[in-house]
């Protein structure tokens, strides 16, 4: 017999019904479905960098907030339908990055502070800086539903920023000791900068100190010359040598007498050219020998205690360039044969250096009335333009040391306060140059911290890669990118 299903009750599908009506809603309720696609993008706002208007001019930008010379970047976000995935980011910069192809994403380039379902916050990185002008920031980011959203931001770039200061406070200095001359070695990376009579070493690229270490003699260096390959440091006195691998001073070097500059040959990769006291004549060092061989011929200064403080080669020694100071004037001559063939009043310099493609030689001036910075033909030995320091707000300074870039597109003039043992007297401003276009890009004023007795500043150098300059003063360096 077929067993058939037992026939449902009248009352069990009254209650059924009655259930369905209350979960359904009643007899209008809808048909239920999926929910709707989210075709809605997330909503991005950039938070900083921020504009500063300026009722006098051009707007600014504040576009660090850490203090640290790198741009900062912070962005936050909301959606309302299936969430940011923050894994998304892009950061593209719609203008020049340092090292990078145009548009490039920043987001794995860029040092990451905070990514979040809400917002972000990066910080550039020396690698990828952002060059000077007027670039816009673009962020964007997704949600889950692939519904991407954006904000720009156009912002005004410096030519460079103030980075950090590194104290050079030892035991070993005296009290006010002022930092002297300074080099980066590109083949160690490593900074080599004078104090009294010691050499404080650091790494270029951390500034962190691998030690101080003084001369046996109580002398004072003055200058500083880097040969890569060669694991010795020279420095003035006579001409003398650091080993930079072991870490220790030398004997100097013999038949050098008093020198406060020295330059590498250009010639012959052997010889050191020096700045000889008493004389005021360029002479040589063979360094493989080691052993002073003399001068060329030059004639003699007319005083008796003459020195050179700047000396500059050019590319095969065809001529060479150097001061007098009691003679306030720079000579040019040709060391093949020992002939003067310019003499130029440009007053007391401290610092020669040779600019891109040996077309030009620069002088710091410091005392005289071209004070400032000097250029010099190379072609005619002629004095072809000459620029002051005056940078308002910043009073006017006197020209210390000058240095030229690597790519030799930029110039960094160090400037001396006129009353610098006076600190009360108003602080100058170290400047960037253009010399292509003799052009004052951007004036650096120095930190001046509470109690500082002097605000001595002296040599400053480039980082063989152009990023960054570091300038000595007073017990400190002073570091500097540069954009």
């Amino acid at each position: 017999m077929k067993i058939l299903p037992r026939p449902r009750s009248r009352w069990l599908a009254a209650v059924a019904a009655g259930l369905c009506l209350a979960a359904c809603g009643g007899d209008d309720a809808p048909p239920t479905g999926p929910p709707p696609p989210d075709t809605e993008p997330p909503v991005v706002e950039i938070v900083f960098p921020v504009i500063l208007e300026n009722q006098y001019g051009a707007d600014s930008t504040n576009y660090d907030e850490t203090a640290n010379g790198f741009l900062d970047l912070r962005a936050i976000w909301s959606d309302a339908g299936s969430g940011v995935d923050p894994s998304t980011l892009e950061i593209r910069v719609l203008g020049q990055v340092a090292g990078g192809v145009p548009g490039e994403d920043l987001a794995t380039r860029w040092t990451r502070h905070e990514l979040t379902a809400s917002g972000m916050r990066y910080e550039e990185t020396l690698e990828r800086l952002v060059r000077q002008g007027s670039p816009t920031l673009v962020v964007s980011v997704a949600d889950s539903a692939g519904n991407a959203g954006a904000d720009t931001l156009t912002i005004e770039v410096n030519y460079g920023d103030y980075h950090r200061s590194v104290s050079l406070d030892d035991p070993v200095f005296e009290p006010g000791t002022p930092t002297g001359d300074l080099t980066v070695c590109e083949d160690d990376q490593r900074l080599y900068v004078l104090r009294g009579y010691a050499v404080v070493v650091l790494d270029a690229n951390t500034m962190e100190r691998a030690g101080v270490f003084p001369k046996q003699l109580p002398e004072t260096p003055g200058r500083l010359l880097c040969i890569p390959g060669d694991s010795i440091l020279y420095a003035t006195v006579g001409v003398e040598r650091f080993d930079r691998t072991n870490l220790v001073w030398y004997e100097r070097i013999p038949g050098t007498v008093g020198t406060d500059v020295l330059a590498w040959s250009r010639l012959d990769p052997d010889i050191i050219w020096y700045g000889e006291w008493g004389s005021g004549v360029p002479k040589r060092v063979d360094r493989t020998i080691p052993e002073g061989i003399g001068g060329v011929g030059f004639p003699y200064s007319s005083y008796w205690d003459e020195y050179t403080a700047g000396l500059a080669v050019l590319a095969g020694d065809r001529k060479i360039y150097w001061t007098r100071f009691w003679e306030a004037s720079l000579l040019v001559g040709d060391p093949s044969t020992g002939e003067i063939l310019a003499e130029l009043p440009i007053g007391w310099s401290s610092n020669l250096a040779v600019g891109h493609d040996d077309r030009n030689v620069y002088a710091a001036v410091y005392g005289g009335p071209l004070m400032g910075l000097v250029e010099i033909n190379t072609e005619t030995d002629e004095i072809s333009r000459t620029m002051d320091t005056f940078f308002p707000p910043y009073a006017v300074g006197e020209g210390f040391d000058v240095a030229v870039s690597p790519s030799g597109d930029r110039l960094w003039l160090t400037t001396q306060d006129s009353g610098s043992f006076d600190p009360s007297a108003d602080p100058v401003a170290s400047l960037l140059i253009d010399p292509l276009h003799w052009r004052k890009l951007q004036a650096f004023p120095r930190p001046v911290p509470p109690g500082t007795r002097t605000r001595w500043v002296q040599a400053a150098t480039f980082h063989p890669h152009g990023k960054l300059v570091f300038q000595a003063r007073d017990d400190d360096i002073d570091v500097y990118i540069i954009r």
